[in-house]
């Protein structure tokens, strides 16, 4: 494979040579000089960026457990001293209070849990804990409506059976 080119002699000079040797000095051409190394290939995904680092997963995994915590553990205690409230002998009006006290207490941590796991997804899109985490609050959110609509089919059969005095 000739190249064409013209070349300078490194050994005298010359210049305009054509041909695989030096046509003043008959020194042989030199090697062509290697071609320029190509560019690195863009990363398949370029719009994530590569800057996520082992302090970041430690925010984020930290994150995710608070969102647990407040979506479970903090929900469910909120709800049993509701429960225990209702069943008690605490006067009516204090007892109503308190019920709706622990009722918007159980109601805010859920959201506050959704807005955390909502942060770590906007925020640290490479965490494999908040994705996992996304996912496992909507089958909950999925799981709950189809739960609802079930119930309210049931009500309202229930309702037609008691209205036309079929029990």
């Amino acid at each position: 494979m000739e190249n064409n080119e013209l070349w300078r002699c490194p050994r005298c000079g010359r210049e305009g040579n054509n041909g695989k040797f030096c046509s003043e000095c008959g020194a042989a051409r030199p090697a062509p000089s290697s071609p320029l190394p190509l560019p690195e290939p863009a990363p398949v995904n370029s719009d994530i960026p590569d800057d996520f680092t082992p302090e970041d997963r430690k925010k984020a995994n930290i994150l995710c457990v608070i969102s647990l915590v407040l979506m479970f553990v903090a929900s469910f205690v909120f709800t049993f001293i509701m429960m225990g409230i209702n069943s008690s002998d605490i006067p009516t009006g204090i007892s109503e209070a308190l019920s709706a006290i622990f009722g918007f207490l159980t109601t805010g941590s859920e959201v506050a849990a959704l807005a955390i796991m909502i942060y770590v997804r906007v925020k640290y899109k490479q965490s494999v804990f908040g994705k996992v985490l996304m996912w496992l609050y909507i089958v909950i959110g999925i799981m709950i409506l189809i739960g609802a609509i079930l119930l309210i089919s049931i009500c309202i059969y229930e309702w037609e059976k008691c209205a036309n005095g079929v029990w």
